[in-house]
């Protein structure tokens, strides 16, 4: 008895070792398996990407001008996500123009897209916007108020709230006139500049959910301003005749067609800023809507001074 339990606990062994070997065995084969595919497949990556650097050049030349609908849908599936424009980007935005160049009437359209967006309207520092009878025909209203930022702030102090409850951005049109930084070492620009900046800091705090954009005909403004703006924008408005228009209806009439607008984050450097350029993009005219646009929003800004002869 005794020997047939050695030779079956040595049968046991036997066959436990061979398991061991053959288990062994598999590990290593798989092992070596892996470092092959591993290397292969490094210098598969290594070699394309090689090739790819040399052909690139040669195909970016040679693919014109089918390559710009490569370029658009790469730009497509970056801002694809949410379908928001650059503007719509949380914080203060700086927005240059020339004189005519279509930014108090952006101001305008973006402040309404914010009303039908959101329900409210804005702040604006100018007379944008015309006057229309209501519903019912009883009174003149309007969307958006009319407001002096400088009877905000005194002495360096801020003496009135914003109503964030009603108004969700604010439109400062103009915004070199008001804040010219050759003015900086002067008591009434610090009067009003001091606490401004604070608001402009602390703005997602005080409500202003859908943004301060402030519009100026100069390229640059106070370095602390320049310092927490969250986009700048180069606009321009292009315009034209509306093809379909004419062939619908058989008006010719020359109108604005859209807005081509450069977007740059502000870059710091040792001294100052620099632009770098984020986007190109175009944003289409709300013609409907331009029957309530006052193009003079600012002729009636002196009508309290005297004229210098009559």
């Amino acid at each position: 008895m005794d020997m047939i339990m050695e030779r079956y606990e040595t049968i046991l062994e036997n066959v436990f070792s061979v398991f061991d070997w053959i288990g062994e065995s598999i590990s290593k084969l798989s092992m070596l398996v892996m470092r092959g595919v591993h290397f292969v497949l490094s210098k598969s990556l290594d070699t394309a990407q090689a090739v790819g650097m040399t052909v690139y050049p040669w195909f970016r030349w040679t693919t014109i001008p089918f390559n710009y609908l490569i370029v658009r849908t790469f730009l497509w599936y970056i801002y694809r996500d949410d379908g928001k424009e650059p503007l719509d980007i949380p914080g203060v935005h700086y927005i240059v123009s020339p004189p005519g160049g279509g930014k108090s009437m952006l101001a305008f359209q973006k402040s309404n897209e914010i009303a039908d967006e959101t329900g409210y309207g804005s702040y604006h520092t100018s007379r944008i916007e015309k006057p229309r009878l209501s519903r019912d025909g009883r009174f003149y209203v309007v969307t958006h108020r009319v407001i002096n930022p400088k009877d905000y702030y005194e002495k360096r102090k801020k003496v009135k709230r914003f109503n964030t409850t009603k108004y969700k951005a604010l439109f400062f049109d103009e915004f070199h006139a008001e804040n010219n930084s050759r003015l900086n070492k002067e008591s009434a620009y610090n009067d009003f500049f001091i606490p401004f900046m604070n608001d402009l800091i602390k703005m997602r705090h005080f409500g202003f959910d859908k943004n301060i954009y402030l519009f100026s005909q100069v390229p640059n403004n106070d370095i602390q301003i320049m310092s927490i703006i969250a986009r700048y924008h180069e606009v321009t408005i292009k315009k034209g005749l509306r093809y379909t228009d004419w062939l619908a209806r058989g008006r010719f009439k020359i109108e604005p067609l859209y807005f081509t607008i450069k977007t740059y984050r502000m870059i710091r450097t040792t001294e100052n800023f620099r632009k770098k350029l984020d986007r190109v993009w175009k944003k289409r005219v709300d013609i409907p809507r331009l029957d309530y646009f006052d193009t003079h929003a600012m002729a009636h800004e002196h009508d309290d001074l005297p004229y210098d002869y009559k």
